[in-house]
């Protein structure tokens, strides 16, 4: 019976058998013995001799191949810029390894403007954690042409109270250029009033998820809402955004919304199972009432120490 694999183990890494995506491997301290990462194309090959830099690795892939970035547990690196860190290569996954703060840590630092540039379709980030490390900086990632970007995983915090993030996504303007856009199981901790959307949508898109987060944070700004702000005039189509739970310790007051804020009328897709902690008792609204998803279980209250009831209210 002839062998099921008939090639050696060296014809898949590198070798005659190309069956995909290459794998490249960053950290930039020496650790255990092993050298420091260095930016030059004769490393990133193996965990013993790293890339420096995500930036760097992400330079070294090939767009549609299907190579895969690991950042390996400990590596820590700081972005002082718009332009530090470009995803700009489509189909690249970056996956961090390790866990709690022994993940790979990435500072945003020096300027509100500093942000991670989104370009290219189908990347996906898993396992990293992002810090702020100044006041109000605008967005996390800002997202060009990037159909199907994926966030899984990840943890967005603040150095300190007056260091925060003020959003973790901002799209483009430019409709269904973020089609598919999918932020899955975060965490998102917050402490500083100034806090606002998780994510600005300024296009009308097409597949969003956004599930399986966890947001706790200061945002106290009035009509703002805590989840999406949806730009006038646009929509979101086959919506997913399920089982997220939120707890605004600042006094967001809104008569808009409180989970999102819109006044596109054209909106398909569920909205389910979304729990949201706040501080308006007055109002109460989740969504702005010309919003067209279909609700289902979604629950909120102004009371500490309440359960909270169904928002907005069952069908009759």
């Amino acid at each position: 019976m002839p062998a099921r694999y008939p090639y050696n183990t060296a014809d898949y890494q590198g070798g005659s058998i190309d069956i995909g995506g290459k794998v490249f491997f960053v950290r930039a301290a020496a650790i255990s013995g092993r050298q420091a990462g260095q930016n030059t194309p004769s490393s990133g090959q193996t965990p013993a001799v790293p890339f420096a830099t995500i930036d760097y690795a992400v330079g070294q892939c090939v767009a549609g191949r299907g190579d895969t970035i690991y950042v390996m547990p400990g590596h820590t690196e700081s972005l002082s810029s718009a332009t530090a860190l470009a995803l700009d290569v489509a189909g690249v996954t970056i996956i961090g390894l390790g866990y709690g703060l022994n993940r790979p840590i990435i500072t945003l630092d020096t300027a509100a403007t500093t942000t991670i540039q989104v370009t290219a379709a189908n990347v996906t980030l898993k396992n990293l954690v992002f810090s702020a490390n100044f006041a109000d900086i605008v967005s996390v990632f800002t997202l060009g042409a990037a159909a199907d970007y994926r966030v899984e995983g990840c943890l967005f915090r603040a150095t300190a109270t007056n260091m925060n993030f003020l959003h973790i996504f901002d799209t483009n303007t430019t409709d269904n250029s973020c089609d598919g856009l999918t932020f899955v199981n975060n965490e998102w901790f917050e402490p500083d009033a100034a806090t606002l959307a998780f994510g600005l949508v300024d296009a009308t898109l097409d597949r969003v998820a956004i599930s399986y987060n966890l947001i706790v944070n200061g945002h106290a700004t009035v009509d703002v809402a805590a989840l999406l702000t949806i730009a006038t005039g646009k929509s979101l189509t086959n919506a997913r955004i399920t089982n997220n739970d939120i707890d605004i310790t600042g006094n967001a007051s809104t008569v808009t919304g409180l989970l999102i804020t819109t006044d596109g009328t054209a909106h398909t897709g569920v909205i389910a199972r979304n729990n949201l902690k706040h501080l308006d008792a007055t109002t109460e609204i989740l969504i702005t009432a010309t919003a067209t998803f279909g609700l289902f279980e979604n629950r909120a209250t102004a009371v500490a120490n309440a359960q909270g009831y169904l928002l907005p209210a069952v069908d009759s």
